[in-house]
Parts: C-alpha cells; structure tokens; sequence
C-alpha cells in the first residue's frame, strides 16, 4: 500500500507542468498522501524540509516556489528516496501558512 501511494505521488509530481492551479492541487494531493501515509510523524517529518526551503528563501531573497526550484536543480537533497512528496508537502505548509499569517 505505502509503496502504491508513493508511486502516486510521483506521478503526480511528474505532471506539474500545466498550469498554476493544476500544480496547487497536486502539491495538495500530494500533502494529503503523505499526512495518511505518516500520519502522527507528519509535523516532526515535514519541518526539516519546511526548514530548508525558508532558509533558501531567505538566504537568497526570493520566493518560496523558486527556492524549491533551487534545492531541486542545485542540491541532491531533492533526490533522496521521498525527498520529492516530503518537499512538496513542505512547500504546501509554507504557502498556506503565508496566506493565511497575513
């Protein structure tokens, strides 16, 4: 089963390219996934990564979908096993927690 959803995850990751709100629901899809897989672990798994996209953002100024853009192209942390699900689960906590801060 966990490795069935890990595949759906990756999937859906694989099809981030056609548009904006398409990309919204899937990193939503994808955060879902992962709270069910990890259940009580989500927050204790989630901040490290969190952790590293906001120091990215910070220590080059930009946004957060750009940092996660530069941790994928420039880093291998991106490509650990999950790495990819746990990102994007990540970046989904930034950006609501940014719009709802405000």
């Amino acid at each position: 089963m966990v490795r069935n959803l890990w595949t759906l995850v990756s999937f859906n990751l694989l099809s981030l390219n056609m548009g904006t709100f398409r990309n919204l629901a899937v990193l939503e899809q994808t955060r879902t996934i992962v709270k069910q897989e990890l259940g009580e672990k989500y927050i204790e798994t989630i901040v490290p990564f969190a952790k590293i996209i906001q120091k990215v953002m910070q220590a080059n100024q930009i946004d957060c979908f750009t940092a996660m853009k530069k941790i994928k192209d420039t880093t291998t942390l991106y490509d650990k096993k999950n790495a990819s699900a746990l990102f994007s689960s990540a970046l989904m906590e930034i950006v609501e927690d940014k719009m709802f801060s405000n």
